[in-house]
């Protein structure tokens, strides 16, 4: 039931001395925890638990997006903080 999907657009860092593609750990862990909700989500749907389904779907993959756009930050002060802003509501309380 698990889909595979191409990693190969997330891919933004290129390593200065080959010129090649370097892959993104946090970037492919996020795609995989974003998978696996989404599969966590359909049991949940044909379990009837449509609320739960639909809220741990938009928090469980607004995490790779929030990663994605830190990326594009201007400058390294605007992607740290966007990775504090990411990891503020994945903390324990």
């Amino acid at each position: 039931m698990r889909k595979e999907l191409s990693k190969e657009p997330f891919v933004k860092t290129i390593n200065q001395f080959t010129n090649v593609p370097m892959k993104n750990p946090v970037v492919d862990k996020s795609i995989e925890v974003a998978l696996l909700i989404i599969e966590y989500c359909e049991v949940l749907q044909t379990e009837r638990k449509y609320v739960i389904s639909g809220q741990l779907l938009k928090s469980g993959t607004s995490i790779g997006a929030n990663i994605h756009e830190a990326q594009n930050a201007e400058s390294k002060a605007d992607f740290i903080l966007s990775l504090i802003h990411i990891s503020e509501p994945t903390r324990p309380y």
